[in-house]
């Protein structure tokens, strides 16, 4: 509705020019426009008033007049927003399909007893109980809860008063961060992976740290020697299942990488993102269940029940106990408490464990059959791939790095979505590496995504 006065300081027609102009900015006005005569009418003023309105209109190039159809308003351009190569990666273009990392499939029985635990919380929200009551490192319920899942599954033996719930991943590395530089004399130095988790290395630069690149072996994980020669007091390690590269760290480079950080009386943070998906072999010991007075342990559930939790837990070795519950004696948990109280249901109940069990039988097909489906692109020479442990992706590249752009437009072409490694090298980024996500699909869902991936590559390879 346009509100014309007569005896306003701007003429009708300007008045009228102003208003449609503003309704076109806001988006309430889009397509087709009233006719002259019809707007004319409504708004009780002379078909000149619109028609100088919209001839100035068109002369700004707002509306366009189509002949023998009216006049219409002009779509804009749209201008690309201002994202971070991390934004870019994870706000996917219009594809068909994605063969993106994601968190692990949250099937239908999971999804049920989810719910339920999600509606018992809501429900005992009330009550009081100092079990579930949120402290600062969470309720001492989900807490308990997880000493039992880690002695379970990661061989890790460790008290509640060590368990910290976090607000995920990022949140964990600010509090170790900040934990370590309250008792070093010295400047914070944290070794990380190279490639590696770009999130993580920010997160310790903006909190004063100073990383240290350390090389990744494509079989076997970090390379312990280089991290010997280096003056690091802290490091940062995803053993279980490098990230994103994919390899597991040998027995014995796991007790090298502990032999040399006591050497250097420092910390190891162990993030063993997905562990519990190891879909090839029963998953190696946990480095803090080798050691626990030196590694800092973290996990949490964004991977096996949903990104969208954003909860995650860390094991503090317990000579760092005392001193983490001074340090951050006043502040609040940020984990809302149905969520905490919701997960330690699920845990509890046994739903958790049954959903790893049915998603570790999923994966193993899905990632059995990619690897049927790459191995013969191997064999020919067109990527490279190491197929043995896996968690929920697995990496390959391109033998020949100068086609990544060629390969790059017949992927867009056939409107499938790979994640590159790109962001992933901190230093001497490497071109043809394409991680791809199998954790988050059905099986026929997750055929028809490998179909169109093996047509792209006999495209590459033509």
């Amino acid at each position: 509705m346009y509100f014309l006065q007569e005896k306003g300081s701007l003429p009708l027609y300007e008045q009228l020019i102003q208003q449609l102009s503003a309704a076109i900015d806001r988006g309430e006005l889009t397509g087709k426009l009233p006719s002259i005569r019809s707007l004319a009418a409504e708004l009780e003023v002379s078909k000149g008033t619109v028609e100088n309105a919209y001839e100035q209109l068109v002369a700004e190039d707002r509306i366009e007049n189509r002949p023998q159809q009216g006049f219409f308003v002009k779509t804009p351009l749209v201008t690309a927003p201002m994202v971070s190569e991390h934004d870019r990666d994870l706000v996917q273009p219009d594809f068909d399909f994605s063969l993106g990392y994601a968190a692990s499939l949250l099937e239908t029985h999971a999804k049920t007893a989810w719910n339920r635990s999600l509606e018992r919380a809501i429900q005992d929200q009330d009550r009081r109980d100092p079990r579930t009551a949120i402290q600062r490192q969470g309720s001492l319920a989900l807490r308990e809860e997880i000493v039992a899942l880690l002695a379970r599954r990661r061989g890790i033996h460790c008290q509640p008063e060590q368990v910290v719930i976090t607000a995920g991943n990022s949140d964990s590395l600010v509090m170790v961060t900040q934990l370590m530089q309250a008792q070093l004399q010295s400047p914070l130095q944290v070794g990380f992976e190279n490639p590696g988790y770009r999130s993580g290395l920010e997160t310790v630069r903006r909190q004063g740290g100073q990383p240290v690149l350390i090389p990744v072996d494509e079989t076997s994980g970090m390379d312990v020697d280089r991290l010997r020669s280096e003056s690091v007091n802290l490091v940062y390690v995803t053993p279980s299942h490098q990230f994103p590269l994919g390899p597991t760290m040998p027995l014995a480079k796991r007790q090298a990488l502990l032999a040399v950080m006591r050497t250097k009386q420092g910390l190891i943070i162990e993030d063993d993102y997905d562990s519990e998906f190891s879909v090839s072999t029963r998953p190696m010991p946990a480095l803090a269940s080798l050691d626990a007075k030196r590694v800092i342990y973290l996990g949490g559930f964004s991977k096996s029940i949903s990104t969208e939790l954003r909860l995650s837990f860390m094991v503090l070795p317990p000579q760092l106990v005392a001193n983490y519950q001074s340090l951050f004696a006043y502040e609040t948990n940020g984990v809302a408490a149905i969520i905490q109280a919701a997960t330690a249901d699920f845990l509890s109940s046994g739903a958790y464990s049954r959903h790893i069990t049915r998603s570790l039988r999923l994966n193993r097909q899905k990632y059995a059959f990619i690897q049927q489906q790459l191995t013969p692109f191997v064999q020919q020479g067109v990527i490279a791939a190491h197929f043995g442990e896996a968690g929920i992706h697995l990496v390959f590249r391109l033998k020949q790095p100068q086609t990544t752009a060629k390969f790059d437009e017949i992927l867009e072409r056939h409107h499938l979505y790979l994640r590159k490694m790109d962001q992933y090298w901190l230093q001497d980024k490497h071109l043809g590496y394409y991680i791809v996500g199998f954790a988050h699909f059905a099986l026929p869902e997750f055929r028809q995504g490998v179909a169109k991936l093996v047509l792209a590559l006999k495209e590459l390879s033509a």
